[in-house]
């Protein structure tokens, strides 16, 4: 979707569909840090930790950054002006 939007120069929407991709990107990483947590802290079994985190990696940072995407665009910011 963001290498469509380039192509038609919608900027700003490839912006957005370049920060969903590098949070999905990045649930590699969140991936291995929960499952670590989920097992120093000792809750549930290991296959409970595993799915657990398997959920957590990419829907939690998802839905923030889409909140996030949302908030801005009713706020009437643009993704460029944010990061001034």
């Amino acid at each position: 979707m963001a290498y469509v939007a380039i192509r038609r120069r919608q900027i700003a929407q490839h912006q957005e569909w370049m920060i969903r991709s590098y949070v999905t990107t990045f649930a590699f990483v969140l991936f291995r840090v929960s499952v670590g947590a989920l097992q120093v802290a000792g809750v549930g079994t290991l296959e409970e930790q595993l799915t657990a985190s398997a959920w957590i990696c990419w829907s939690v940072p998802l839905v923030i950054a889409e909140v996030v995407l949302q908030s801005r665009r009713t706020l009437g910011a643009s993704p460029s002006a944010a990061r001034a």
